[in-house]
């Protein structure tokens, strides 16, 4: 890990809104605003082969061998299959011979189909679905319209497991569904996808207070760690990174537990881009343009560099902080403001439950031995 204070610019991955429409209408989409002023509805092709350009240029600079490209939306599998090839013959065109490419679609999952299964198996694409609980959870949250959106989607699930694709499962908590941990979590774990990440409802609809993500965050993890609910030990991403960190054994943590933004820049239809898929709209996370900038240009501007100077710039209650190492100040966009993180308080509950686990299972002479 960087130490705090490097103004190094990394890319960890880049996020691009393939699409700005979405045959859902969920309750807490944060980018339909933005979206809906849009009037190009998937991101050009052209786009598309100028960042692989720009990219390779951004490769040499960086030095980078890999990274994770993030098709999402609006809802990514509206621009078609053929889209999706047209894609793959435009990186092995333009990126260099032996830079590894990871594809990964984020998905609602409701479009899902024999084809699209064959297609991301066939490819080594990565799959990840919005999911957001058992059917009563997940329905009062992500809806088809006039109709309902749960079915389709794990009748879909058991597509992908009958052809052997994994998926991963992307989960919203907002303050109705918060209270929901011990439905939840081992309704997502018994569909044994290969990683679950949680996310809090940040900016609309039922956005989750600090005092009720902390108590869903503790008792989140008490299931997961729990043999009977958890018995083939499915990774929920930010508790298994958190333990290891707790461990000091160094990780690719969870964005908003790294302090170093931007690192996954979001591009859009219009060749925008933003810091993160939670600034896209918001004037202060606009980076620059693609269509008449180059994407190193954007990566390592001035505009970055003073973000990544107020990021370094930590409130004096978070220097003192004993979690410090865990959190690195949190989420840059949460820290709009007062320059603390909205879920501060919601985060410290997280890594005391955390430690006094670690500490209830490994003595401290074992654990500086292990380390």
């Amino acid at each position: 890990m960087m130490e705090r204070g490097e103004n190094n610019s990394v890319l960890d991955s880049l996020v691009l809104s393939i699409t700005s429409t979405c045959n859902l209408d969920c309750i807490y989409c944060q980018t339909k605003p933005f979206m809906n002023t849009l009037s190009d509805k998937i991101l050009p092709l052209e786009l598309y082969d100028k960042i692989m350009i720009d990219l390779k240029d951004f490769i040499q600079y960086n030095r980078n061998d890999s990274l994770e490209i993030y098709y999402t939306g609006g809802e990514p599998l509206l621009a078609g299959l053929n889209y999706y090839k047209n894609i793959l013959d435009i990186q092995k065109e333009r990126l260099p011979h032996g830079f590894k490419v990871t594809n990964i679609i984020q998905t609602n999952g409701t479009l899902l189909n024999p084809n699209w299964i064959s297609f991301i198996k066939n490819n080594e694409f990565k799959l990840s679905i919005s999911l957001d609980g058992p059917e009563r959870i997940h329905n009062n949250q992500r809806f088809i319209k006039d109709s309902t959106s749960f079915k389709k989607i794990i009748d879909n699930i058991g597509l992908l497991r009958d052809n052997e694709v994994e998926f991963g499962l992307i989960s919203v908590i907002t303050e109705k569904s918060a209270e929901k941990a011990a439905d939840i979590i081992p309704f997502l774990i018994s569909l044994d996808p290969r990683l679950i990440a949680l996310l809090p409802c940040v900016d609309r609809g039922p956005v989750i207070s600090p005092m009720s993500y902390g108590d869903f965050l503790v008792k989140a993890f008490n299931q997961w760690i729990d043999p009977e609910v958890n018995p083939n030990s499915v990774p929920i991403r930010i508790f298994k990174e958190l333990c290891l960190r707790v461990l000091s054994i160094n990780t690719s943590v969870v964005c908003d537990y790294y302090g170093q933004c931007p690192r996954n820049p979001t591009i859009n239809p219009d060749g925008s881009v933003y810091i993160c898929d939670q600034f896209v709209g918001k004037k202060e996370g606009l980076l620059g343009n693609l269509n008449n900038q180059n994407l190193k240009d954007v990566i390592i501007s001035e505009k970055v560099s003073g973000i990544m100077d107020m990021e370094n710039n930590l409130s004096l209650e978070c220097k003192k902080c004993e979690y410090l190492n865990l959190c690195n100040g949190g989420c840059f966009y949460r820290r709009l403001g007062n320059n603390i993180d909205y879920y501060c308080e919601s985060r410290k509950k997280l890594f005391k439950c955390i430690s006094e686990y670690i500490e209830s299972i490994f003595s401290p002479d074992l654990i500086k031995k292990v380390l």
